[in-house]
């Protein structure tokens, strides 16, 4: 019965650090989906501006260069192992919009992972009290 128990407690910390991990990794999958969100809604609004309007352009840790945009209707988009590519506005939105529901279902195949282990550490602290309760 012992022998039984401790190993129900090795589970049991496996599934919490399992838990840990699984928060974590849902935390960056929200802030992705937030970021690709924002990327989606700036490319949708200096598709907007006119040829040659003045724009502030990030540069990291809140520095920024005035810049003039030369073409509104086009980007250079990265897609992958180091190659860009000319894409209108509209494709490169197309491209972060399926980015975006990608991001979403593998969002919500964590949280169903995470409900699942969840309920199972629910059950093992439901032994660990019930086990407590016949020792008294």
């Amino acid at each position: 019965m012992e022998e039984k128990l401790n190993e129900k407690h090795m589970e049991y910390q496996y599934l919490i650090q399992q838990i840990q991990q699984l928060q974590q990794n849902l935390a960056a999958l929200e802030k992705h989906i937030l970021d690709l969100t924002n990327l989606n809604e700036n490319l949708q609004e200096i598709s907007k501006t006119e040829n040659y309007d003045e724009v502030l352009i990030p540069f990291g840790s809140g520095i920024f260069f005035r810049g003039k945009i030369t073409n509104s209707r086009n980007v250079v988009m990265n897609v992958g192992a180091g190659i860009c590519v000319d894409k209108s506005t509209d494709d490169a939105s197309k491209v972060i919009s399926e980015q975006t529901e990608h991001t979403k279902k593998g969002m919500d195949q964590l949280q169903e992972e995470f409900a699942n282990v969840y309920v199972r550490i629910q059950e093992l602290q439901t032994e660990f009290e019930n086990a407590k309760n016949e020792e008294k």
